[in-house]
């Protein structure tokens, strides 16, 4: 019989608190979010079956210490935030750190000069470097519950990213979607191009695409959470509490980058909610055109290449796309894996652009030893 670990929620809840900066009218892409945050989350470690698990999952901020509940340990982890993005935090209490944290602002941005296993240095849409987005460290382990059975060194995590993981869902938009009227209006091209219903997925193509020459204008309704994205950043396994093996060349093993949505542009005739596609080159980039049509300055500016062919990943709890720990990286009682959580808005996506001001994301990371296809 299968033994199941302890399932780690972990929920963050992210508080957007924008001002909106004026030039003929309100806007906010381009890295004009100047008070943005988020200051509520809790963790969370819970049992699959309480009354038979035999293993369950030990968390850590530091490789050193490890716990069975993170939950008790919110502050530290808005330490640790502050202190990666360069604050000197050492000698704050709690109630100051509690209020930095809460005043920290975050740009729209983008990982430039990423490879496939590591993010790269953060640069808003102005290629300025930025600290304004977030990171940590999180460590996973095992550990053995009570001693009826004897220990199994051999016992390796298995572990999935279950559920929503990134949702704008707040008493004021139940759905999470909010509306927006636009300032003027933008059309998309008018030749044929697969991004526009063209594009073949497996054996049928994109539903509710937006088709050329369509006309956006006037109110739409959009998922601000959809120009968010959440990266993890998986390093191979190490002896359990021994941080100096971090230290000293270890090794990177995969990058994982999460949005909601899908690539490609959509409008869903049902719920009248825009989906304006993911990171998209110049013309097909909604909020590109959208700022560009009353700044023509910034038309210069070209959607980089190296994020267009970054292959984001849309979040699907599926049991395929989230497998984010298997038997064979070997992360077993004596060991420690670490994973470098990444969140920000992602300045280059189409739906990025001032809908986002003044709402509410939520992050949520629930990681879990049972496959979806369990269920």
């Amino acid at each position: 019989m299968r033994k199941y670990f302890n399932k780690l929620y972990l929920s963050i809840a992210l508080v957007v608190l924008s001002l909106l900066t004026m030039v003929a009218t309100t806007y906010a892409w381009v890295g004009l979010l100047t008070s943005t945050t988020f200051d509520e989350f809790t963790i969370d470690l819970q049992e699959h079956d309480t009354e038979n698990a035999e293993y369950g999952i030990m968390a850590s901020l530091d490789g050193i210490n490890f716990f069975e509940d993170l939950g008790q340990h919110i502050t530290e982890i808005k330490r640790k935030i502050l202190e990666n993005v360069g604050y000197n935090v050492s000698n704050m209490n709690d109630n100051r750190v509690k209020q930095l944290f809460s005043q920290h602002k975050m740009d729209q941005c983008s990982a430039r000069q990423y490879n496939n296993l590591v993010m790269g240095e953060f640069r808003n849409l102005y290629d300025l470097e930025t600290t304004n987005y977030y990171w940590f460290d999180l460590y996973l382990s095992v550990y053995k519950i009570g001693e009826t059975t004897a220990e199994d060194s051999s016992k390796c995590l298995d572990l999935y990213l279950r559920d929503h993981l990134i949702s704008a869902v707040t008493d004021e938009s139940p759905e999470g979607y909010y509306e927006y009227n636009l300032f003027n209006s933008v059309t998309y091209p008018t030749v044929s191009d697969s991004l526009f219903g063209k594009k073949i997925l497996g054996d049928s193509l994109v539903q509710n695409a937006i088709q050329p020459g369509t006309t956006v204008d006037g109110k739409v309704k959009i998922d601000i959470a959809n120009s968010c994205r959440v990266a993890f950043e998986k390093y191979v396994a190490v002896d359990k509490g021994h941080l100096e093996q971090y230290e000293h060349g270890a090794i990177h093993t995969g990058l994982f980058i999460y949005q909601k949505h899908g690539l490609y542009p959509t409008y869903n005739p049902d719920t009248k909610v825009y989906n304006f596609g993911g990171v998209l080159p110049n013309k097909y980039n909604f909020a590109r055109e959208y700022f560009s049509s009353t700044h023509p300055d910034f038309q210069m500016r070209n959607v980089p290449q190296e994020i267009i062919d970054r292959g984001d990943i849309q979040f699907a709890d599926d049991g395929v796309v989230n497998h984010i720990v298997v038997p064979s990286d070997g992360v077993t009682i004596s060991k420690m894996i670490r994973f470098r959580i990444y969140f920000w808005f992602e300045g280059w996506d189409s739906n990025c652009f001032d809908v986002i001001d003044n709402k509410t994301v939520k992050l949520n990371l629930s990681f879990s030893t049972k496959s979806p296809n369990e269920d």
